[in-house]
C-alpha cells in the first residue's frame, strides 16, 4: 500500500469521526509531530537567515531600533 493511498484512507476516515476524544488524540499527535517542528525550523534557508541577520545588524548600526517598553506602550495604546 503506497503512502498516498494510506493518506487518502486516513483523511476519509477522519472526516467521519464523531468522537471528540479521538480528534483530541489526533490533534495532539499532529501538534507533537517532529516532522512539523523540523519542517517549520527549516523554512528559512541558511542564505535567508544570513540576509536577515545582515539587515538586522545594519538597522542597529543606523539607529533603527526601539526599546521594548516603547513597543509595548505603542500596542497597548492601539487597543484603546
Amino acid at each position: 500500500m503506497d503512502l498516498a493511498f494510506r493518506k487518502k484512507e486516513l483523511i476519509s476516515w477522519l472526516t467521519h469521526v464523531e468522537n471528540e476524544n479521538v480528534l483530541d488524540k489526533v490533534e495532539l499527535i499532529r501538534k507533537n509531530s517532529g516532522d512539523t517542528v523540523f519542517s517549520n525550523a527549516l523554512s528559512n534557508s541558511i542564505d535567508e537567515v544570513g540576509m536577515k541577520l545582515d539587515k538586522s545588524y545594519q538597522d542597529i548600526e543606523e539607529g533603527r531600533v526601539h526599546l521594548q517598553e516603547d513597543v509595548e506602550a505603542y500596542f497597548v495604546s492601539k487597543k484603546k
